[in-house]
């Protein structure tokens, strides 16, 4: 086998990073694979320029290039996805008792009474490609989302995570990533409705087929959480150097003003699943949620009230590690 030669990202808008208190928030943007970057490119800074609203108060605070080599040498796809991957690897094996029980409340079956495999196994039991298990369109009474993880039942067997095979094979030498930070104060409800403008853009561009959804063509982080996930993975000096996750500008304002520690916040990102305490009508409550999905849509502040609120964590090994803990805090 032929090495190739691991090429470094191109940065084109240099990250220059803000104090915590600034009152802004880095949202990360990035081009799927499948997607013409450079046209998606530009209708996004096209939605941006057009639009008062957004001209006026979002800064284009990073720019890169990140080749295929490299992505796939810093493995950052697989670690992007890594707690998804845990779960498509192991299937309900990996559930917790809190999962199992959310199962059995929206299929009234006991998770141990029918098959639940993950999407790795799946595709080898049911003959399909990682592409064919992601595209079966099931209806919505065979699909759940349960502490993140997407399970839908596929010819009779109920599959976790099927989408993982499908994002990982789309990756490789060949496949380059765009990747924007968008500076800005606004808030969530704004992001998402500038995200709708650009869907809506795109599709009448034919830049993206009317029935494909917008996630086919770029991420965007959702809420705070994301942001410092999509840092770790995705931002990086012109020497090829990551940032780390203490440039987030919601790590900042984690550790800088609500007083968490780098400990903590890194260890929300490697083990998300949480049990929280919420109030219910008849007094204090408990579930368990994906703090990234949790968090979704969140300003700063109501993430980090969350996240002090936290009364357990999952526990996700990496590698081949066979157990699973909660370890209560």
């Amino acid at each position: 086998m032929i090495d190739k030669t691991v090429e470094a990202p191109t940065i084109l808008v240099p990250y220059i990073p803000a104090p915590a208190d600034c009152g802004c928030q880095d949202v990360f943007f990035y081009l799927r694979p499948e997607t013409n970057g450079i046209q998606v490119e530009s209708r996004i800074m096209r939605v941006i320029q057009q639009d008062d609203r957004y001209r006026d108060s979002i800064e284009l605070a990073y720019l890169a290039n990140l080749p295929g080599s490299f992505i796939l040498e810093n493995r950052i796809v697989r670690r992007h996805y890594h707690i998804k991957i845990h779960f498509a690897r192991k299937g309900v094996d990996a559930f917790t008792e809190y999962m199992k029980k959310a199962f059995r409340d929206f299929t009234g079956i006991n998770s141990d009474s029918v098959e639940i495999l993950g999407a790795f196994d799946a595709c080898d039991a049911l003959g399909l490609s990682g592409e064919e298990l992601f595209h079966t369109w099931v209806p919505v009474e065979d699909m759940l989302t349960v502490c993140g993880q997407s399970i839908k039942k596929v010819q009779g067997t109920w599959v976790v995570n099927y989408d993982i095979p499908a994002i990982l094979q789309s990756n490789n030498m060949d496949t380059d990533i765009a990747v924007m930070i968008f500076r800005t104060p606004l808030g969530y409800s704004d992001i998402h409705q500038m995200v709708e403008s650009i869907g809506r853009e795109l599709h009448h561009s034919d830049l993206l087929k009317k029935e494909v959804p917008l996630a086919r063509a770029f991420h965007y982080s959702k809420g705070p959480f994301e942001q410092i996930l999509d840092a770790e993975g995705y931002l990086y000096r012109e020497n090829g150097e990551s940032w780390g996750i203490e440039s987030s500008r919601f790590c900042s304002y984690l550790t800088e003003i609500k007083g968490f520690s780098f400990e903590e916040v890194a260890g929300a990102l490697n083990h998300s699943i949480f049990g929280f305490h919420h109030s219910t009508p008849g007094g204090d409550g408990y579930r368990e949620e994906d703090i990234f999905l949790y968090t979704r849509g969140d300003s700063y502040p109501e993430a980090a009230e969350k996240l002090s609120r936290t009364a357990a964590q999952y526990c996700v090994f990496g590698g081949d590690e066979e157990e699973n803990i909660v370890k209560y805090l």
